[in-house]
């Protein structure tokens, strides 16, 4: 991730997308996994501003993070057979 990118990123989110920490505490979360099969992008679209315990609460219950209707974020319990894009 670039400066710019992180920049950008806080612009946009400006706090924790799940319980608004500010972004000094924060760090990028990849929507879409880099790791395979997913193999995400990085870009500001497919990046969420979370802080380091809610990107590691995240990871640690296996849920996905996912933009609501209303560009709120929330957090999707669905187990994932294979990724699907966000």
């Amino acid at each position: 991730m670039t400066d710019a990118q992180w920049r950008a990123l806080v612009a946009r989110d400006r706090r924790c997308v799940l319980c608004d920490l500010a972004p000094q505490w924060c760090e990028a979360h990849h929507v879409i996994p880099r790791k395979k099969p997913a193999r995400g992008p990085i870009d500001i679209d497919s990046l969420a501003l979370l802080c380091f315990r809610c990107h590691g609460e995240l990871h640690d219950i296996k849920a996905t993070l996912r933009r609501g209707p209303h560009n709120d974020w929330y957090r999707d319990f669905t187990p994932q057979r294979e990724w699907q894009s966000a």
